[in-house]
């Protein structure tokens, strides 16, 4: 396993799991969706993902050293035997999205074709909408500005949006107006959007199902 946190300038690796060299051009290499991007050899890749299978064990990027939870989306692009694929889809979480290491939102990636077409696109240079101040991209924005200028929609809506497509789980719009309602009662001043991310991904999936499903005292008081 390798880190691949800055711009490499080698194309020759070393492995963590087998301490062999791979070429990342060579195809014999897979780089995993976690915030590090750590990059494995397809031999220690299918070796780790045949263990989880075979313990019927949540797959992880890395069982100690990275809490990564593989999604079906992960899966689906390591080359393993139907058996197994199919094994962990049954295992995999599923819901825990990548982390963009320049933008720092979460990806939506049943929405983007190719992970790596955000990663390689994103320079983390973005710019709010005048209309609905959420950040865009320099090349999203014009057509984003013409799209929201004719929405009608409530600003709160569109914050709303904006942050269901890039929150590190998928939550519901009500889930997070009611969060985005809770977090204004407690704080008088904007909430910009990776705020709101952010604070959701520390909370995690289930904590926040559970304190949004049960606690009724907010769901009474939502204005969006």
């Amino acid at each position: 396993m390798v880190n691949k946190t800055k711009k490499l300038k080698k194309k020759i690796l070393l492995v963590f799991f087998s301490h062999r060299l791979i070429d990342l051009e060579d195809h014999l290499s897979r780089e995993m969706s976690c915030p590090s991007r750590h990059i494995y050899c397809l031999t220690c890749l299918q070796y780790s993902m045949e263990k989880f299978a075979r313990t019927r064990s949540i797959p992880l990027c890395h069982l100690t050293l990275c809490d990564y939870e593989l999604s079906r989306c992960d899966i689906a692009f390591i080359p393993l035997e139907r058996r197994i694929s199919d094994r962990l889809f049954q295992l995999a979480k599923g819901q825990q999205r990548p982390q963009c290491s320049k933008c720092y939102f979460y990806i939506d990636v049943n929405e983007i074709e190719d992970f790596y077409d955000h990663i390689d696109g994103c320079d983390g240079d973005l710019v709010p909408c005048k209309y609905c101040f959420c950040p865009y991209s320099i090349d999203q924005l014009e057509d984003h500005t013409v799209q929201c200028r004719n929405d009608k929609s409530s600003q709160n809506d569109k914050l709303v949006y904006f942050i269901m497509k890039r929150t590190k789980y998928p939550f519901t719009k009500e889930q997070i107006q009611i969060f985005i309602q809770q977090k204004k009662k407690e704080n008088s001043g904007d909430l910009d959007p990776l705020t709101v991310v952010n604070a959701l991904a520390v909370f995690g999936n289930n904590l926040i199902l559970e304190k949004i499903s049960y606690d009724s005292s907010y769901r009474t008081d939502i204005s969006m």
